[in-house]
């Protein structure tokens, strides 16, 4: 099957294959998982879905200082991915949307081929991503093309995600949400490291259903 967005060759199907078997080893098979987790850390991606992670462990791994040397404060161009980048295809994302911003933390959605996701970026992550490219995060980044790092995996009720993402008056901005029930837990990707590598918008070819209609 092709990829939804012919130009972003990098953009893969990982979101989903990450997340589900996590949350369904989470939240459906065990009423006391929480003192059952065993924390992970940079872990291979091929060994993530047998584990059990606790609210806010990581699950993507940070980009090492030697990676980040490669990208400069200039994001117009796209920039080359290191092997270990691009070994690692849960690195690689496209903003679609940005709900709030509040103090430097941005809540948005991004997706991959398959589908979207929320996320928070942290205040560090925004700082960081402006310092280095002398530009608003917010600043025509719709579309184009990141790689991620040090991502935590939390999951928040409705009523969390209502008002986080600044969503209580239009509550069809997120597709499928009113669907859920009260209690239903949705998972949010805490980003704490963004890397633009290629500025140039690459609109998909039609919006991709959320993570959250899956679980």
């Amino acid at each position: 099957m092709f990829n939804n967005d012919a130009q972003s060759v990098f953009l893969k199907k990982w979101l989903k294959n990450l997340i589900q078997p996590l949350y369904s080893g989470i939240f459906k098979n065990d009423n006391n998982y929480s003192e059952q987790f065993q924390p992970i850390s940079d872990c291979e991606w091929s060994e993530l879905p047998n584990k059990f992670i606790p609210q806010g462990e990581r699950v993507i791994r940070q980009i090492s200082s030697e990676e980040m040397k490669m990208f400069g404060a200039d994001s117009y161009n796209v920039i080359p991915l290191s092997s270990s980048l691009l070994s690692n295809n849960n690195h690689i994302i496209k903003i679609t949307k940005f709900f709030k911003v509040n103090n430097y933390k941005i809540c948005a959605s991004v997706q991959d081929a398959e589908c979207q996701i929320l996320v928070e970026l942290t205040p560090i992550c925004v700082t960081e991503y402006e310092r280095k490219t002398r530009d608003r995060m917010t600043s025509n980044t719709l579309d184009c093309l990141f790689v991620i790092g040090d991502c935590r995996l939390y999951f928040q009720n409705k009523n969390e995600v209502l008002h986080n993402f600044n969503c209580n008056t239009f509550r069809n901005i997120i597709p499928g949400l009113n669907a859920l029930d009260r209690d239903s837990l949705i998972p949010v990707l805490v980003i704490n490291q963004i890397i633009c590598v290629d500025r140039h918008p690459s609109k998909s070819l039609s919006t991709l259903p959320f993570l959250h209609s899956y679980l």
